[in-house]
């Protein structure tokens, strides 16, 4: 989720208050756990997966089928959006691209 605040808060572009860019890391840690959430919902690790058989299930059956349209969707709509697969380069590319 983005984090957006009025330019009219902001005086001066090259003296951003400490305590604007305190409340902006704030909000963004805030939401950390949605986006964790999220990241594995893209990556099929669906909280189905870890769920046991027990007497809190209620007779549920332990039954772990994912359909993984959350990764679909999101490729799709990058698709959409760029064109083209995104591609990364550079000398430290291991450090932003996904290790599967």
């Amino acid at each position: 989720m983005a984090i957006i605040r009025s330019r009219e808060l902001i005086d001066d572009i090259n003296d951003i208050p400490i305590a604007l860019i305190s409340n902006c890391i704030k909000e963004h840690q805030e939401g950390l756990g949605r986006l964790n959430k999220l990241e594995q919902y893209y990556k099929g690790e669906h909280a189905i997966l870890i769920r046991r058989q027990g007497e809190e299930d209620n007779g549920l059956p332990n039954n772990k089928l994912v359909a993984n349209h959350a990764k679909y969707i999101t490729d799709v709509a990058t698709g959409y959006v760029f064109g083209k697969p995104v591609k990364y380069e550079g000398d430290q590319i291991d450090e932003i691209t996904p290790k599967n």
